[in-house]
């Protein structure tokens, strides 16, 4: 039971990369502005998140200790990068979409799950 509790945090952290990926495509589907898709795919901030997001999602489910370290660097990370963002462009007249509040709640899942002491129990190597 252990050992699932880290296979579900890099459960979580590739589920992360689809949906990041996923609503770049689905705004390239509504659209079809084929710039806003090279730009979008091309941001240092979306390729350092892809690029963690799957080290972490690898690191995970072979259960080193270095990988759960950079989880809950960059769950935290993304979790301040969020709340400021948020602060300064939603009131609480006007919510956030639908997959904004997804990401959120992906990014805050993966965390409380990373801080459980079976997943780091189970991340030794």
């Amino acid at each position: 039971m252990i050992r699932d509790r880290g296979q579900f945090a890099s459960y979580i952290a590739v589920t992360y990369i689809f949906v990041v990926l996923g609503g770049i495509f689905l705004h390239y589907l509504s659209t079809g502005d084929a710039y806003t898709l090279k730009f979008s795919l091309m941001l240092p901030s979306t390729l350092g998140a892809i690029i963690i997001s799957g080290v972490v999602a690898w690191g995970l489910w072979n259960r080193f200790r270095w990988a759960w370290w950079l989880g809950i660097v960059a769950a935290l990370f993304q979790l301040v990068r969020m709340s400021s963002w948020l602060s300064q462009h939603f009131s609480a007249a006007k919510l956030p979409g639908f997959g904004v509040l997804l990401v959120l709640a992906l990014v805050l899942v993966f965390l409380i799950v990373l801080i459980l002491p079976g997943t780091r129990a189970a991340c030794a190597r």
